[in-house]
């Protein structure tokens, strides 16, 4: 997906140097990566969490 994407955000735990890692291990080239958030930063991170639903969500889905 980054190859296609405008502006690839490559969230990173740490930094190496350059010849550091294996490339058979990296996913996303540096290449195709415009922006970089290092471990460092603190964000409140939102994700979503699935859970039991309503009655009335089955009408929502399209289900009658």
């Amino acid at each position: 997906m980054a190859t296609a994407a405008d502006v690839t955000i490559a969230e990173v735990e740490h930094l190496v140097e350059p010849g550091e890692l294996d490339p058979d291990h990296v996913v996303t080239p540096g290449i195709f990566v415009q922006h970089i958030l290092a471990g460092s930063t603190r964000y409140e991170k939102r994700i979503e969490k699935e859970g039991p639903t309503s009655q009335g969500s089955a009408s929502s889905s399209g289900r009658a």
